[in-house]
């Protein structure tokens, strides 16, 4: 024990000084303030809190409903079948992306049924009566959309606290 410092103070028969207790005090409770309770925190909400949620899935492709050419047919400027695809696309993605989805539907299916429930934890659950723009904020964190640049494919996920719901609101945005 001669090697620490304790060992070195007692064999020399000093006492250890003052400021290395307040260090010793002050380093514990930085570690408790910074690592330990927020852990703590954080094992606990993970564990007793939030709800579990479930997520729907699809994925679909838009066609032109032009009759495809052959070679000799097809003009120089046969590209544009394409862009309109490439175009439509885009501008389906940018309205599962807006306002105007979430107030579509929340006149089909009233979002506050699905994502208003007491049993689903207060960090997520949306607050009643929201005006539209708290709803489409809201909604942002539950729906993600993805268009796959080499295909064309578009990927439509749906988050909601049950699977039954995610599925029913997928659904609705589908036929939306």
């Amino acid at each position: 024990q001669s090697g620490t410092r304790r060992g070195i103070y007692r064999a020399l028969g000093l006492r250890p000084r003052r400021r290395d207790l307040a260090f010793r005090v002050f380093y514990a409770l930085a570690c408790l303030i910074c690592f330990a309770l927020p852990f703590g925190a954080g094992f606990s909400y993970f564990t007793f809190v939030v709800s579990p949620q479930y997520e729907a899935e699809t994925r679909f492709v838009l066609r032109s409903a032009l009759p495809a050419l052959s070679d000799e047919e097809a003009n120089p400027d046969a590209n544009v079948a394409s862009l309109k695809i490439v175009q439509d696309t885009l501008v389906v993605v940018n309205f599962l992306e807006s306002p105007s989805l979430v107030h579509s539907l929340d006149e089909r299916i009233d979002l506050e049924t699905v994502y208003a429930k007491s049993d689903i934890d207060g960090w997520w659950r949306l607050d009643e009566d929201q005006g539209q723009e708290d709803k489409f904020e809201y909604f942002e964190d539950f729906i993600d959309t993805d268009v796959s640049s080499v295909s064309g494919i578009v990927t439509v996920k749906v988050r909601a606290f049950s699977p039954e719901d995610a599925r029913d609101v997928l659904e609705e945005v589908f036929v939306l």
